[in-house]
């Protein structure tokens, strides 16, 4: 939810998220149930990942992240877990591209 929150302010073109997402979707209908509940490592998140990183983006994703902290500061296990995609930005926009797809498939 902190990297969704965060990413809304990563600016990615609408035509290739859209196109990405979609290209998700059906790794998740090939794989079986497209509902179920989706892991870090699922092959479809991990191509949204692939396919939307940018250094750009992921400056982006820790711009908002940091701009979280002072919602955060008195949330001690939220901070936490700020501080530790702040830190991680391989894990930050992996989180990011779950949500992206979470998102989606909820639509």
């Amino acid at each position: 939810m902190l990297a969704f929150a965060a990413g809304a302010q990563v600016e990615l073109d609408a035509d290739e998220r859209h196109a990405t997402l979609r290209r998700a979707e059906l790794l998740l209908v090939a794989g079986g149930n497209p509902r179920r509940e989706l892991a870090l490592d699922d092959r479809a998140v991990s191509a949204v990942a692939a396919d939307l990183d940018s250094d750009a983006a992921r400056a982006q994703l820790l711009d908002g992240l940091r701009a979280l902290a002072p919602l955060t500061a008195d949330l001690t296990e939220t901070d936490a877990a700020r501080a530790q995609l702040s830190a991680d930005l391989d894990l930050a926009w992996q989180c990011f591209a779950r949500a992206l797809l979470a998102d989606a498939v909820a639509d």
